[in-house]
């Protein structure tokens, strides 16, 4: 149990043993002076209705995360995009088990910094449309949860990756990767799509028209 929550021993055991790995990545990091402003435009993209393409010279990466209760697991969706809208390439994971809403939307920001931090493009912007998750990036503030947990390793993931802009959007500009997150029952574990899923095709066609 974690915050009376039930949770599967095999992901709790994970969550922990990433903090416990690298927290003194960033408490050394932290006494050197080295500081990591994250960009929250939450409030900036509340009239944001729809995607929008990223400026010339970056790429925009959607995730999103969806639970499957009676099968007792959770998906995570994610997509790389370019200044046009053209996709560039796609993510899909599946991982046994539950977790809380925002959990799961944390762990899928944690697995797409650690994705797109292997492809090393010059500039990243990210978005998610659950706020917990933004809002907890952006705050100094830590938890004794598995939220905190997630969150943490992702803060330690980003000292690597000064390039990375975090940002908060509305559902309905989420719309690409909604669809991808509801895809994994389909893949054993994980899948990188290097062409256009059949599932995003005509979302994706829309948003560049």
């Amino acid at each position: 149990m974690w915050n009376d929550v039930e949770t599967q021993p095999c992901i709790l055991v994970n969550m922990v043993r990433d903090v416990l790995f690298q927290w003194q990545q960033v408490r050394v990091n932290q006494g050197m002076g080295e500081q990591r402003e994250y960009h929250n435009s939450g409030m900036m993209d509340q009239r944001q209705e729809g995607w929008i393409r990223p400026v010339v010279g970056e790429v925009k990466c959607n995730v999103d995360a969806t639970i499957f209760k009676e099968q007792d697991c959770y998906g995570i969706g994610m997509c790389l995009r370019g200044n046009r809208g053209e996709f560039i390439r796609a993510k899909i994971t599946r991982y046994k088990g539950l977790l809380q809403p925002k959990e799961a939307e944390a762990r899928g920001l944690k697995e797409m910094i650690n994705w797109i931090g292997t492809l090393r493009f010059p500039s990243v912007s990210i978005e998610l449309d659950c706020k917990h998750v933004v809002d907890g990036i952006s705050s100094n503030l830590s938890t004794n949860s598995m939220f905190g947990a997630i969150l943490n390793t992702c803060k330690v993931s980003l000292i690597s990756h000064q390039n990375f802009k975090i940002s908060f959007i509305r559902r309905q500009a989420n719309n690409v990767v909604h669809l991808l997150a509801r895809a994994p029952l389909s893949y054993a574990s994980s899948h990188v799509h290097d062409y256009m899923s059949s599932c995003i095709k005509t979302t994706i066609i829309n948003e560049m028209s």
